[in-house]
């Protein structure tokens, strides 16, 4: 009897899930209706937009969508996409229509970067492991938006599995987190395609909204004002602080994986993380090898990980290198400088990723915007007159400052009148 109504209460939950999906699928698509319906009453597009394609061709996708391609995307679950190729459609875009993580559904249209004067036009180089320059894109329902696309592309099918497993792992953690801080990417439809028999091609294309770019450019294109700075390392902290409460590793902390976004309300920039493709889950991994740069990671992570031999070789091999460079990046020097400090012992608990790694990047970070250069070993006297930059790069990691001890000590205007006194010439 027992077993009878536990199978009984099985099968009436896995009915009440299926039907509370399939409504909650009926509320988005509704919506996704209602913003095409809107769209095709534009009567303008965006001045952007107008040297890619004009409205009359705008108009040509849309109406394709709303008499063919709304029975195809129906049914899309959460995380897939559904690709439309202008040649058989003979519309004059390839476009997509996805259904992210949180079940929006999206119509983005690829745009070239060629326009209509023969120019190109460039977007900034996007954050991240897939260096390739973006190209334009737009999302048509609703409001027009202007998007980037990024194409990852890989030839042996093999690879396929662990290449999706990490793109679908870097696109949902940013959901999960769901943070004003945190960049959320969506994910196309996988394509597949072939030269020949022996040379196949797959791709697939990440969707962003469009961003200046990352904070290295940034500052590389002399847009940082001193006025910005106190704001900048507030989002990070604010940033990293909703990363480490979700129990999520960063591990790859440096600005090119900030990303600069401009806020149209308030017409100034904040800040987002993105490519979480090495972050690490506390709760689900015991270990991950990481292939972070080696600028941005504290002392005792960089010779953990040239020197025990369970790791990546040539990873190992390229730590190893460093060690023995002229270069005077700060956790080398203060790792040659203490080496008595690394024991065996050590190393074997170094080896596992830490939040405390992400804080020393973090300081590597604050550091460039305060002083507009990386911290070298020749900073060492700057960094202990800033209270928040000296217990960031703490050395020993169990006494290195928390992102709580952070962002606490920043916002506290006792951090900012101890600051002033010690050095005026510092920027704050």
């Amino acid at each position: 009897m027992f077993d009878f109504l536990r199978t009984w209460a099985g099968w009436f939950l896995e009915q009440f899930l299926r039907l509370f999906q399939k409504e909650e699928r009926h509320s988005d698509y509704g919506a996704f209706e209602k913003r095409l319906k809107a769209s095709k009453l534009a009567d303008t597009i965006p001045e952007r937009l107008a040297p890619c394609i004009s409205l009359e061709e705008v108009k040509k996708v849309l109406d394709y969508v709303w008499d063919f391609g709304l029975t195809d995307v129906k049914h899309l679950k959460a995380g897939e996409a559904y690709r439309y190729d202008k040649t058989p459609t003979r519309l004059p875009r390839t476009f997509q229509i996805v259904r992210t993580l949180d079940g929006e559904f999206q119509l983005i249209l690829d745009t070239k970067s060629k326009i209509n004067d023969g120019s190109k036009r460039k977007i900034v180089r996007e954050g991240g492991a897939y260096k390739k320059s973006p190209k334009p894109a737009w999302r048509l329902d609703g409001a027009f938006q202007e998007y980037f696309s990024l194409v990852v592309h890989w030839r042996e099918e093999k690879q396929t599995d662990l290449i999706l497993k990490n793109l679908r792992k870097e696109i949902k953690i940013p959901y999960q987190l769901n943070s004003p801080f945190v960049e959320k990417k969506v994910l196309g439809a996988l394509i597949a395609k072939s030269d020949s028999i022996d040379n196949p091609k797959f791709k697939m294309t990440f969707y962003g909204v469009r961003v200046y770019g990352d904070l290295m450019q940034f500052i590389v294109d002399g847009k940082l004002k001193a006025e910005m700075i106190d704001g900048f390392i507030l989002d990070l902290l604010q940033g990293l602080k909703v990363i480490h409460d979700n129990h999520i590793i960063f591990q790859d902390m440096k600005p090119e994986n900030i990303l600069v976004c401009p806020d149209p309300v308030t017409e100034t920039y904040r800040l987002e993380y993105t490519d979480f493709g090495l972050s690490h889950d506390v709760k689900k991994e015991y270990y991950c090898f990481v292939n972070g740069s080696a600028q941005y990671q504290s002392p005792e992570f960089i010779h953990a990980h040239s020197k025990i031999e369970s790791v990546n070789p040539k990873q190992r091999e390229l730590k190893a290198a460093l060690l023995t460079t002229k270069e005077r990046f700060l956790s080398l020097d203060h790792y040659r400088m203490n080496t008595k400090d690394y024991t065996d012992e050590k190393l074997k608990v170094h080896i596992y990723p830490h939040t405390a790694n992400d804080m020393w990047g973090l300081g590597m970070i604050i550091f460039y915007l305060k002083h507009n250069k990386p911290a070298t070993a020749d900073d060492w006297g700057v960094i202990n007159e800033d209270p928040l930059l000296k217990g960031l790069f703490n050395p020993d990691r169990n006494q290195r400052l928390t992102i709580d001890e952070a962002l606490n000590m920043f916002r506290s205007p006792a951090y900012n009148e101890q600051l002033k006194q010690k050095s005026p010439g510092i920027k704050i």
